[in-house]
């Protein structure tokens, strides 16, 4: 199972560097009652087994809380 985890982290940075390049607007999902606009700062990639990217203001994020703008 873990390995499908890790095959769908890594097909979810592909998807999102395909429709959304750096500087693309998102929301980011600080906490369940607290949304951040910002813009993405580079490219989503793996750290270990986990899907990132880097917003403005925010530093690295969990890919799963941001969200296109």
């Amino acid at each position: 199972m873990r390995l499908h985890s890790l095959s769908a982290s890594r097909l979810q940075v592909e998807r999102f560097n395909a429709d959304h390049p750096i500087g693309n607007p998102v929301t980011y999902r600080a906490t369940p009652w607290r949304r951040v606009d910002t813009r993405t700062a580079s490219k989503a990639h793996m750290v270990g087994t986990d899907a990132v990217v880097f917003v403005l203001g925010q530093g690295r994020v969990p890919l799963d809380r941001v969200t296109p703008a």
